[in-house]
């Protein structure tokens, strides 16, 4: 079975959760996969601190960034396949967190990953 996390989990990852660790060790890396929505949303949030940083905070944004490239990189990354391109294609225009949303779980339908888990941060506490 594979664990999809979303922005949440991954957060409480990078902020070494002590739960989350120690469940984490009961699951091998590689069940866990992180869909490329959940990468960008990530990346997105450290570019734009970068970008607005002041000079004496560059120091520091330039420090999660490559926290964050590094610890994306540890996972697998779920892309797109035609299917769930498909359904991102019937999107209805929405807010940008519910299109995220609904990208997240187009990821998750992929035939290649049915019985996967979706992991949002009220199943955290299960799951991690």
């Amino acid at each position: 079975m594979s664990f999809l996390w979303d922005s949440n989990i991954l957060r409480h990852y990078l902020d070494d959760h002590p739960l989350l660790l120690e469940n984490l060790k009961k699951v091998p890396r590689r069940n866990v996969l992180l869909p490329v929505i959940v990468a960008a949303e990530q990346f997105r949030g450290r570019m734009d601190a970068l970008l607005k940083a002041q000079p004496a905070q560059l120091p520091r944004a330039q420090q999660f960034f490559r926290q964050t490239q590094e610890v994306v990189h540890r996972f697998e990354l779920l892309y797109f396949d035609e299917q769930s391109l498909a359904v991102a294609a019937q999107l209805t225009v929405r807010s940008a967190q519910q299109n995220a949303e609904a990208l997240r779980r187009c990821v998750a339908c992929r035939p290649s990953h049915r019985g996967a888990s979706y992991s949002n941060h009220q199943k955290h506490r299960r799951l991690s």
